[in-house]
């Protein structure tokens, strides 16, 4: 018996994996999420948590689509239960100057960690309200969203971006 489902995006690594690891010892069946690019990692994330006796999933999807942050959130209902919590942690960073960040390094930036939050937010929402059991959604963000930062500018806005998302 768990105390729902947890979905972390973003998880085969860093923050993320650790996030995953955390609330899998606390109880929560965990659904490890990154893009497909990433599997192997996810599948190795998913094999730590079982070893460690947790219960978890690993599903591949693009928090910049939202209609595979829906397919992520119905796959992961249907086959281990009720989402108790949604963090969208997904996010990417390029370290450059602001006169050298392109507008494609601006944009991709953007996609990922302000619309793959608002999309996580938007699904993990209407799923918990469906199920009428409430729950938890987190938006993962850093020092970044508090104070500013001039080789992560792109990044720095972002955050600041998923700070003021999360407070609305």
């Amino acid at each position: 018996m768990t105390k729902g489902v947890a979905i972390v995006t973003g998880s085969s690594q860093g923050l993320g994996k650790a996030i995953a690891n955390r609330l899998s010892r606390d109880g929560f069946a965990i659904v490890v999420n990154d893009i497909a690019s990433k599997r192997e990692q996810i599948d190795a994330v998913v094999q730590e948590i079982q070893v460690s006796g947790g219960q978890a999933k690993g599903i591949a999807a693009d928090v910049t689509k939202r209609a595979e942050v829906q397919s992520l959130v119905d796959e992961a209902t249907e086959k281990l239960g009720p989402l108790q919590v949604m963090v969208a942690n997904a996010g990417l960073a390029h370290a450059d100057s602001i006169f050298e960040l392109t507008e494609e390094h601006v944009q991709r930036i953007h996609d990922v960690n302000v619309a793959g939050v608002f999309n996580c937010y938007v699904v993990a929402g209407k799923k918990m309200l469906e199920q009428r059991k409430g729950g938890k959604i987190i938006g993962a963000t850093s020092v970044a969203a508090f104070r500013g930062m001039a080789m992560v500018s792109a990044y720095t806005a972002s955050k600041w971006a998923v700070r003021g998302l999360t407070q609305v």
